[in-house]
């Protein structure tokens, strides 16, 4: 396997609401296979380490260890598996389910976007109102968002 292996110094901040605390430097070491085999996505790997300087020989080495690491290996994409596969239909996306029925049942783009709006505002308002009542320390939400959001 052929890697383009390329490096940099990076400085991670603390996460939000941890005033005070100092960036973590790491060495970034981006990994991407050059010549995949026919018709396969390349290996792309991006390695954060705590030691070494951004040059050539320091960026070989931190992918020399993490290859040493791993070893033999099977790489499975949780995206898919966790997330896009329909779970009745093994190696089935969602999306393809989705096209289907909407076929079958003859909605829209129109009433599939529309559909798809109104559960992300739903969401959102879900997300406001257990904001709200975490800030207020009440232990339940009102049915509508109006009288929450004027609290904000």
């Amino acid at each position: 396997m052929k890697l383009e292996i390329r490096a940099a110094r990076v400085a991670l901040a603390p996460p939000k609401g941890r005033t005070g605390e100092p960036d973590l430097e790491m060495l970034a070491v981006s990994a991407v296979e050059t010549h995949p085999p026919a018709e396969a996505e390349p290996v792309a790997w991006l390695l954060l380490a705590s030691a070494g300087d951004a040059c050539a020989e320091d960026a070989r080495t931190a992918v020399r260890r993490y290859r040493k690491r791993i070893g033999d290996f099977t790489a499975t994409d949780h995206m898919f598996l966790d997330g896009l596969e329909d779970a009745y239909d093994k190696g089935r996306l969602m999306g393809t389910f989705a096209e289907d029925c909407a076929s079958a049942y003859q909605f829209t783009r129109k009433e599939q976007d529309e559909f798809a709006i109104g559960s992300l505002r739903k969401a959102q308002s879900a997300i406001r109102c257990a904001e709200w009542r975490l800030r207020k320390g009440d232990s339940g939400c009102a049915s509508q968002t109006k009288e929450r959001l004027e609290h904000r």
